[in-house]
């Protein structure tokens, strides 16, 4: 009889102990998927600035160089730096859900102010004043990034 309750304690202690581990490891793996994805989305939208200030710097470049530039030459830049923004706008709505609220509240005003502007103002003077936001917001975007996703493993 006692070894029979040695041998059922034994296993319900082991069915125990592995049920809890299973758990914890399950919500640990949870946990570092769920830092990935965040990881992804700040990735992504850091790139998508990037290539916005990219953009933004090559149409400068090719104002400064060729001087005056033809009204058509200029609204082709304008397209193109306007479909670049856009490609960005996506990546942040589609990362709004992995990323923090702050992260989004600094995106939305930096498309924002990317997004309109260059119209009342000459396109030289607009591209700088971009220049110098986004480079502004990708220092500040990605010490959010670095504060959110090292809360995480904290």
């Amino acid at each position: 009889m006692i070894l029979i309750l040695q041998v059922l304690i034994s296993i319900i202690v082991g069915t125990i102990s592995a049920m809890l581990t299973a758990r914890l490891a399950l919500g640990k793996f949870q946990s570092q998927r769920w830092w990935e994805k965040k990881a992804d989305a700040y990735s992504a939208i850091a790139g998508c600035i990037l290539d916005v200030l990219h953009t933004n710097n090559a149409l400068y470049d090719e104002l400064v160089e060729d001087g005056a530039v033809s009204e058509e030459k200029q609204l082709e830049m304008q397209k193109a730096y306007k479909a670049i923004v856009e490609t960005l706008r996506r990546q942040v709505l589609l990362g709004d859900f992995f990323i923090s609220e702050r992260s989004a509240r600094m995106l939305r005003d930096l498309l924002e102010t990317v997004s309109h502007g260059g119209d009342a103002e000459p396109l030289l003077d607009w591209l700088e004043k971009s220049a110098k936001t986004l480079r502004d917001a990708l220092r500040r975007f990605r010490t959010i990034a670095r504060q959110d996703l090292d809360a995480l493993l904290a």
